[in-house]
């Protein structure tokens, strides 16, 4: 997210994050606007990194990047009632790209496409496989930047 907020001249800020924690922040970041009184929130932030190329999220995934359906719609209420945008940041490990998504606007519009579905989870230690609500927003007009590359 430091990258993404360099390229604009803004900061960026972190939830706290404890693995494991069921308690853990529903947004990973913020996007701080340095205005000339005080900084202001310019956007929330939901982050991950993925260790596949972009190739496989293009052919196998058909471009969408899965998230849990509650995770789009709170961060798109947490924005819209704080008048920022939400965000999404899908970086590619691999190689050390991203691609950055406005999923909704200010006023909470979504801004991308976005199919919902129920698929069911995998085995875990915290109780076995249950059925989840995802959302698989699309990405195929997602701006995608190099990490570390200028303006």
């Amino acid at each position: 997210m430091n990258d993404f907020a360099k390229k604009f001249q803004m900061s960026v800020f972190e939830t706290p994050q404890e693995k494991g924690r069921k308690d853990e922040a529903s947004w990973d970041g913020g996007i701080m606007e340095h205005q000339p009184s005080m900084p202001s929130l310019a956007g929330i932030v939901e982050a991950k990194v993925r260790w596949v190329r972009p190739e496989v999220l293009a052919n196998d995934w058909d471009n969408e990047w899965m998230m849990d359906e509650s995770k789009v719609e709170i961060n798109r209420k947490i924005a819209m009632n704080s008048n920022v945008p939400f965000f999404g940041m899908l970086i590619f490990g691999d190689i050390d790209e991203y691609l950055w998504i406005e999923i909704s606007n200010r006023k909470g519009w979504i801004q991308c496409p976005i199919r919902y579905g129920t698929q069911k989870t995998q085995a875990s230690t915290a109780g076995g496989q249950k059925m989840a609500d995802l959302a698989y927003i699309k990405m195929d007009n997602a701006k995608r930047y190099k990490i570390g590359e200028s303006r």
